[in-house]
């Protein structure tokens, strides 16, 4: 412990909507199966596209899914169910990146045209075929914290249907370097299979359980207690002037129960009682 101004802190605020979840083992854990994927996702795309791609690893978050945010970049969305778990992964791409692998992949030079366009049915085939490819990869990486994915959708707008708004999904960036373009990918994933999978503790539970729960935690929590008059008012002379052997008559009146306040808030009133040699009161109303 350090008086105030006593010590240099690094204090930085707590993010209710990114909670931190996983010890720093666990997050080392999950960041290596991430820069793994990268590794493999910058060999397979160089040994593909004929062209060196250097991925660069960008970090994770852990949010719900209505917290996260996308760039306004036109990009592909592509789909992925997860075994065993009813939200869904996706890889976003930029559409410029994806008409380059497309390009690179029929013998292409991968020349941006400059104009903004969807892809063809033919650059939409070729790209599910390689995002399943990488879907593979990922599962691999994750050695066991990530259950077998499968590409069933693709979409050019952000899935609202990914997951419902406080599922919690993992986020991880990559930046795509190659001549004279860097491109950022993010591989969104449904967080529950991999927090189990890290040992992160017992599943989520019903609404219903934590809010029992809570409120047998609240009934247990110690407060403090107090036996109190009704307020008197006096001259703020009469409090300097106080000596020892003083009186101050109170606006109580002895017919009337005292209050017992719980942290200063009333909430059942009493008479003066005792309970063998030390002062107690009596509840007399609730």
């Amino acid at each position: 412990m350090h008086p105030p101004g006593a010590a240099d802190l690094d204090v930085r605020p707590y993010d209710f909507e990114k909670p931190e979840l996983l010890s720093e083992p666990q997050g080392e854990r999950l960041a290596s199966a991430f820069e793994s994927f990268g590794r493999s996702l910058g060999l397979q795309l160089t040994a593909k596209t004929r062209t060196v791609i250097d991925v660069e690893y960008g970090g994770y978050v852990i949010s719900p899914a209505g917290a996260l945010r996308d760039s306004a970049e036109p990009a592909a969305y592509v789909v992925a169910a997860v075994e065993g778990v009813r939200a869904r992964a996706v890889l976003r791409l930029p559409l410029v990146e994806a008409r380059f692998w497309a390009s690179r992949l029929v013998g292409g030079t991968g020349a941006p045209s400059g104009e903004e366009r969807l892809l063809t049915a033919v650059e939409r085939a070729l790209v599910w075929h390689l995002v399943d490819e990488h879907a593979l990869e990922l599962h691999l990486a994750f050695d066991g914290l990530l259950p077998t994915l499968i590409v069933e959708a693709f979409a050019y707008d952000r899935v609202r249907e990914l997951a419902a708004p406080d599922d919690l999904m993992v986020q991880a960036g990559f930046a795509l370097d190659r001549p004279g373009s860097r491109s950022i990918v993010t591989v969104t994933l449904p967080a529950e299979p991999i927090l189990e999978a890290l040992g992160h503790g017992a599943a989520r539970q019903e609404q219903g359980l934590v809010t029992h729960r809570l409120e047998q935690h609240v009934a247990a929590a110690p407060v403090d207690v107090a036996l109190r008059f009704a307020d008197t008012r006096v001259p703020a002379a009469v409090v300097l002037s106080l000596a020892e052997g003083d009186l101050i008559p109170l606006d109580h009146p002895r017919h009337q129960p005292l209050a017992i306040t719980m942290d200063g808030m009333p909430v059942v009133r009493a008479a003066v009682g005792g309970n063998g040699d030390r002062l107690a009161c009596v509840v007399v109303d609730a």
